[in-house]
């Protein structure tokens, strides 16, 4: 997710810059490899979200019941936004259906998962009056209904100052697990905290047993627990030279079941800061995808997952590259057939100008089974993807054009294929009108080398880090760009080797 609006964390590393913005030819593609396509998912269909608002941003998709369903924000501009949720069919992309709940003062979506009834949770930052000069943003759910209408709303005090909240996953008995940390250098731990149906709190833990705790992420996992996750910094003085990958998980009363640090060297040197930015169940424990970036000033940054069993000790580990010598960043991770698919957006550099999404196949051991590097045919951005009930993707993001972010798409790769082809929608007032969806054709298979991803030993100890400064928001971030990645934003937080945490992008298993 933001500053105000995005569901994981950003954090600002030191280095070379990543220069240069959006220029005004922002579709040249010229540097662009589409990575080893062979036995990737066709896209089945894709298409731009338009609507009147000026800045609409998806944050979150999940698909059940033959359905997509997209969660975010939506408004005139970044200080005027408001909850905002979408469906449509898995297969072929019809029946659409939006609403956007309007809610006095200032509401920024940070994330949002579905509820009961076709209706939705969002959580973000509240301000009664941003006008005023005491304004003050307080962490706040609210519960929306299909229809658009606000059920209920509740604010709530966390136990840190300076707390921004972050994401949330459906709980028992239709509530939700929020997560959120502070950025107060004197406390800068996280807070978990579940609330039943109604929005009213069950428990809550802090989770502060290393010197800064982020928490960027939360999954409710197969028997009944949470995962959180993000990263940690320890020692006991504050700098910005190291932050560990960080996973804790805690039952479903909230108690502390384990807590584990992960680290990975790149490009032959030990990487300077780890974001881990979600998560998946596997058969034997859990995997995970994020980003690192290298200690090297002169290196770029790189995707990396890695897998675990079921006590959080790990097993495989690889960090990938787009196209083998990009730059990017793995934002989600979805089960997809006998693997998994990894998803996320490469980042401009070189001669480079803007970013594409990006999706590789693996499988268990996290070795490469394919590659798509603009699977769309446009500058896009992957906010979030899921697992659509016919085995298929569903992934959403944003267009990008030579003023930042442009509309929403949302798009469905493998899976069943549509019986016909889309017809154009019609326009009412009832419903959010999109352009045609236009299939894109598979493109021709090309060879690359063979990747191999690096096994490592159980329970391996992560090396001593000291803390640094708190990460600052990102992933539909808030930014001179209005909210979202705006491309100048991202480019200024990339600021040095930093590659922020939600899109980011070594070592003798990259490629």
């Amino acid at each position: 997710m933001v500053d105000d609006v995005s569901r994981r964390g950003v954090l600002l590393a030191g280095g070379a810059a990543l220069s240069g913005g959006i220029a005004t030819k922002a579709g040249a593609q010229s540097a662009v490899d589409r990575g080893d396509q062979a036995g990737a998912p066709p896209v089945r269909w894709q298409a731009l979200v338009e609507n009147d608002d000026g800045v609409t941003r998806p944050v979150s998709v999940q698909a059940a019941e033959g359905r997509v369903r997209i969660g975010g924000f939506s408004g005139d501009d970044y200080d005027d936004t408001d909850p905002w949720q979408f469906g449509t069919d898995a297969v072929r992309g019809t029946d659409r259906g939006g609403a956007t709940a309007y809610v006095e003062g200032q509401f920024l979506t940070q994330a949002s998962v579905p509820a009961g009834d076709g209706g939705r949770l969002f959580l973000g930052r509240y301000t009664a009056d941003p006008d005023a000069d005491d304004a003050t943003a307080e962490p706040t759910a609210l519960r929306m209904t299909a229809e658009g209408d606000i059920e209920w709303r509740r604010a709530y005090e966390p136990p840190f100052d300076m707390f921004e909240a972050r994401d949330l996953a459906p709980g028992a008995d239709g509530g939700a697990v929020l997560v959120g940390f502070s950025v107060d250098i004197d406390n800068p731990n996280t807070w978990v905290v579940a609330v039943d149906a109604e929005g009213t709190i069950r428990w809550e833990r802090r989770l502060d047993e290393h010197f800064a705790t982020y928490a960027y992420g939360v999954q409710r996992t197969g028997d009944g627990a949470y995962l959180v996750y993000g990263g940690a910094r320890r020692g006991s003085e504050r700098d910005a030279s190291r932050q560990d990958g960080w996973v804790a998980k805690v039952g479903a009363d909230g108690e502390p079941q384990w807590s584990r640090l992960y680290r990975q060297r790149s490009a032959g040197d030990a990487s300077d800061f780890h974001f881990i930015e979600d998560v998946a169940e596997t058969a034997n424990g859990y995997l995970f995808a994020g980003f690192v970036s290298p200690a090297d000033e002169d290196a770029t940054g790189r995707a990396w997952a890695f897998s675990t069993d079921a006590g959080g000790d790990r097993l495989y580990s690889a960090l990938r590259r787009p196209g083998g010598d990009g730059a990017g960043e793995f934002v989600a991770v979805v089960p997809h057939g006998d693997g998994y698919v990894l998803a996320g957006s490469t980042f401009p550099t070189g001669d480079a100008e803007v970013g594409y999404a990006w999706l590789r196949g693996v499988d268990a051991s996290l070795s490469s089974e394919w590659e798509l590097i603009d699977p769309f045919g446009q500058p896009s951005v992957v906010t979030d993807a899921a697992a659509t009930t016919d085995g298929g993707l569903a992934v959403v993001g944003n267009h990008l054009d030579a003023n930042g972010w442009s509309y929403p798409i949302a798009a469905k790769l493998g899976g069943d294929p549509a019986e016909t082809a889309t017809p154009t929608p019609t326009e009412t007032e009832a419903s959010t009108p999109w352009p045609t969806l236009t299939p894109t054709p598979t493109a021709t298979p090309r060879e690359t080398a063979t990747e191999t991803a690096t096994s490592e030993p159980t329970g391996t100890a992560p090396p001593a880090a000291t803390t640094g400064p708190a990460p600052e928001s990102r992933s539909a971030t808030a930014s001179a760009d209005g909210p979202g990645f705006g491309i100048a934003g991202t480019l200024a937080a990339l600021g040095g080797s930093a590659l922020l945490a939600r899109f980011r992008g070594g070592s003798s298993d990259e490629g």
